[in-house]
This record gives structure tokens, sequence and C-alpha cells, in this order.
């Protein structure tokens, strides 16, 4: 089966992004992370609330035709407004929303998966992320 792991919050998302993507390594699995679909994807696009918007309907986009190929997604976007995460979990049939909470966390919204990281260090945090994935037969 193949899913799309999609970080969200403020801080950390790439790292817990990449630890991830280095120990998928029985199926295949497509990492995108803010920096590189920026570039790639939108670089026609600002930093408005309106063109931040517009850039993560692109990513999600870009994930559906991924699933659509049997290939799983990991992301590293946060994902600001819950009726764009709605709509993520309407396309993506398999999406796994995984907020990484800081201190500067307001709004959790439709997480599957909570990582607080002002709790945990990043490696029990990641640790805590492999035993659900785990139970969810991801990994």
């Amino acid at each position: 089966m193949v899913y799309t792991i999609w970080f969200i919050g403020n801080n950390n998302l790439d790292i817990f992004a990449k630890k991830l993507h280095r120990i998928m390594t029985d199926q295949p699995v497509v990492l995108l992370d803010n920096e590189m679909t920026k570039k790639m994807l939108s670089f026609d696009l600002g930093y408005s609330k309106y063109n931040k918007e517009k850039h993560v309907f692109r990513v999600i986009n870009i994930c559906y035709l991924l699933l659509s190929n049997k290939i799983s997604a990991i992301v590293a976007l946060d994902i600001p407004v819950n009726r764009i995460r709605r709509y993520a979990r309407f396309l993506l049939k398999n999406l796994i929303l995984v907020h990484i909470k800081t201190a500067e966390t307001k709004d959790i919204g439709e997480a599957d998966i909570i990582l607080d990281t002002q709790q945990y260090s990043v490696s029990e945090c990641f640790e805590q992320l492999k035993v659900f994935l785990k139970e969810k037969d991801v990994l």
C-alpha cells in the first residue's frame, strides 16, 4: 500500500521527513520538502497567504499523481488552514498528518499523531513516529 506522510507544524519538519525517508527503503517513496517544491513547482509565487495556499495545493496534487502511480510521498510542508487539510484528506486517501508541536504551535488541527518536541527530544519523537507507523503497517 502507498501513503502520503505529511509533516505539518512550524519547525523540524525536514529533519523528521529526511529521517523517515532514509528508513523507508523497501518501497518507492519520494521526499518533497518545502524548499525544493517552492523552487521547482512554485517559483512563480510570492509569499502572501494566497500564494502559500496555492503552493500547498500544488504539492497536494503532486502527491495525488505519485499515489496514482503507486509511489508513496513524504512531505515536509505546513498546511496552516484546516480547509486545505480537509481537501488533502479527500484527495489523498492514505494521508497521515504528523504534527510537529513546538512552543509556537497554535492550531494542531486534524493531525493523526502529534510529536511534542518541547517535551521530548527529536530522537524520542522519531521513535514515537516509528511505533505509530508500524501499527499502521506503513513501516
